[in-house]
This record gives C-alpha cells, structure tokens and sequence, in this order.
C-alpha cells in the first residue's frame, strides 16, 4: 500500500521455532497478508499474551515485532 493509506484490517502473526522454520512460515504468511493490504505484524509466541478471548497484544517490555524481511 502507498505511504499514508489507512489498512481496514490487521493480522498477528505468532510462531514458535528452535530451528527457523516456522520463523521463515510466519514471514512468508505475512508477507502475503500485506499483498492483501492487511496491517500484519509478525511475533514470536513468548512476546503474545492473551488478553482477553478472542484478543491478543503483545506483553509489555517485548521487543517490537519482527519486520518482515522482503
């Protein structure tokens, strides 16, 4: 999306991963998300905390999500 463009809808992306893989799954998901003009965030699971059902936010002091490599 252009620079300025308001995204109507947002994705959390979670992984948990010892060897990469589903770091690398997670990124390729999000990629695409963003193609399909969603405002996606890519975390690892230790940095998200239910916060009520349904909804998830990041825990405070975790380092901001991962950018999405291009």
């Amino acid at each position: 999306m252009a620079e300025g463009q308001r995204h109507d809808r947002s994705a959390l992306i979670v992984y948990g991963s010892e060897t990469g893989t589903s770091q690398d799954a997670a990124e390729d998901l999000g990629r695409i998300a963003e193609r399909l003009h969603f405002a996606t965030r890519v975390s690892e699971m230790d940095d998200v905390e239910i916060v009520r059902r349904r909804t998830l936010s990041l825990k405070p002091g975790a380092d901001h999500p991962q950018k999405i490599r291009k």
